[in-house]
């Protein structure tokens, strides 16, 4: 991101900063302290929200590091506009160009395409501003397994629902879900992973800018995503490898018909009691998935 801010002590009025951030929630703090290390100790990591963390970059010689890593290790959704974008910015502000009037108005018109786009006092500031065109970023795909672990970690879901059966033979119809999910913007990317994965299917979600991947099928998720397949070979990392495991437990009960007794009802319905949003954080076991 590119920050511009009011400042009436500086002589172009407004305070310029370049910035790379990550925020979680706060159950992965120690993903960010992971990696704070692996930039060699760049960066600082601060309280950004009630429930959230915030690594962040804004030393320009720095960021540097940080960009020498995503030229090396490519993004490929549609955020590799935006970084491409940032890298212009950068450029300016490394020149020192920005300190010009004519750098500056250039680096208002990158940031009108960059992420969000332009605050209200940068609107009223710039209001014949003309954007820079957004970079044409076709749709890549998956280019090695550990960017698709990384992918999981940080945007997929590892789930199980449980809905009324009409059938008096069972009590619940368990439903497990691995699921990943971006903007539509990126609904391309997400299709590949049918092909990828060798299994699942593509949900848009009704009324939003959403799109998600979803393998719902028992077999698919034991053979090709769960036991002994991708996700044992490429870990998830940080607490959501705990919805990881419980979903293999689940996975395991169901494979041995388990669901369809009252006992292994019971036992599906302890584990998703404690998924997701309901889980009692077990820090140590979620760090170990880093290392």
């Amino acid at each position: 991101m590119i920050l511009i801010r009011k400042n009436p002590e500086l002589r172009s009025g407004w305070e310029i900063r370049p910035a790379f951030s990550i925020s979680l929630h706060e159950k992965d703090l120690f993903v960010l302290e992971a990696i704070k290390v692996y930039f060699g100790g760049i960066g600082r990591i601060s309280k950004h929200g009630p429930f959230s963390y915030m690594y962040v970059v804004t030393s320009v010689k720095q960021l540097s590091i940080i960009m020498d890593h995503f030229d090396n290790y490519g993004l490929i959704t549609q955020k590799l506009a935006d970084y491409l974008l940032f890298k212009m910015a950068f450029e300016i502000i490394k020149r020192k160009a920005h300190l010009s009037n004519e750098g500056l108005q250039t680096l208002v018109a990158i940031k009108a395409s960059l992420n969000l786009g332009l605050s209200d006092d940068l609107k009223a500031a710039y209001p014949d501003i003309n954007p820079v065109p957004r970079p044409f970023v076709e749709n890549l795909k998956v280019t090695h397994p550990e960017w698709m672990a990384g992918f999981a970690s940080g945007d997929g879901s590892f789930s199980v629902s449980m809905s009324s059966s009409p059938s008096t033979k069972v009590k619940f119809i368990v439903g497990p879900e691995f699921k990943l999910t971006q903007h539509y913007r990126d609904k391309a990317l997400l299709e590949s992973f049918i092909a990828y994965f060798e299994c699942g299917n593509l949900h848009i979600r009704s009324n939003e800018n959403t799109v998600d991947y979803r393998c719902r099928n028992l077999a698919d998720l034991n053979e090709k995503i769960i036991r002994n397949t991708f996700f044992q070979k490429h870990s998830i990392l940080g607490v959501k490898s705990n919805d990881f495991l419980d979903l293999c437990k689940v996975i395991s009960i169901m494979v041995n018909k388990g669901h369809l007794t009252d006992d292994g009802l019971d036992q599906i319905q302890i584990i998703k009691s404690g998924m997701n949003k309901q889980r009692l954080v077990d820090i140590s076991l979620a760090k170990d998935s880093l290392y």
